[in-house]
């Protein structure tokens, strides 16, 4: 029987040292999301405890280009002659099929003359397939 001469497999070798790149590139790239997901919530959990801020001068913050994410607001809608249409949006609250209602809100802050107001949940389970028929204000 003729030896058989041992060949390096440089081919291989170079495959795996380029995946065990990639897996140290997107480990490296997790921690990093980890450090800024973790300060998002941080952030997120204080602002949710804060007190509200007129909403004039926080538009105006948002319309330099400032960060406004996640701040609390407190505002007066005006009255309107015209009647407000609402549209539901579909929703998942704890599992179950639930509507969010938005409604236009007029204003005279920032710049603006009216914004889109969310104005929570309605829970409707899932035997719930459309929205609900209710007027909400």
């Amino acid at each position: 029987m003729p030896s058989e001469r041992f060949r390096f497999p440089v081919g291989l070798t170079l495959a795996a040292l380029a995946g065990v790149a990639i897996l140290c590139g997107l480990g490296v790239w997790q921690v990093q999301r980890l450090a800024w997901k973790t300060q998002l919530l941080a952030r997120i959990d204080a602002l949710q405890k804060a007190p509200a801020q007129p909403l004039g001068p926080v538009l105006e913050r948002a319309r330099r280009g400032e960060d406004v994410d996640f701040t609390r607001v407190a505002f007066a809608c005006a009255p309107s002659a015209a009647p407000a249409r609402r549209v539901f949006l579909y929703a998942v609250n704890a599992g179950a099929i639930a509507w969010r209602p938005v409604s236009p809100c007029r204003i005279a802050a920032g710049g603006y003359d009216r914004i889109a107001v969310d104005r929570g949940v309605i829970a409707g389970g899932d035997a719930m397939t459309g929205p609900p028929a209710l007027d909400v204000a």
